[in-house]
């Protein structure tokens, strides 16, 4: 089980398209973790521990049009968080705790 994504994590991997890091035990996501993976379109964070979403952890992934966040632990979204996603055209955050969304 992943518990932790550092930054750049994924610098090299430029190809891939298609990320699923489902059931683990990832708790945050660090500002340019997916850094380097500038054509991926799909993004799926299902059923972590993720509590905080910083902003700007998005940054780089301008192809992404599907993102999911169900099933986390997320309580709140800040400004900019989806910053740097400009094609998403889905996004799920089913099944979390989110309780305030700052404009």
């Amino acid at each position: 089980k992943i518990t932790t994504l550092t930054p750049n994590t994924f610098v090299g991997l430029g190809s891939v398209q298609h990320l699923y890091l489902d059931d683990n035990q990832i708790t945050a996501l660090a500002p340019n973790t997916f850094a380097g993976l500038g054509i991926m379109m799909y993004l799926s964070l299902r059923n972590n521990k993720i509590t905080t979403l910083t902003p700007n952890t998005f940054v780089g992934l301008g192809s992404v049009q599907h993102l999911y966040l169900d099933d986390n632990q997320i309580t709140a979204l800040a400004p900019n968080t989806f910053a740097g996603l400009g094609i998403m055209m889905y996004l799920s955050l089913r099944n979390n705790k989110i309780t305030t969304l700052t404009p």
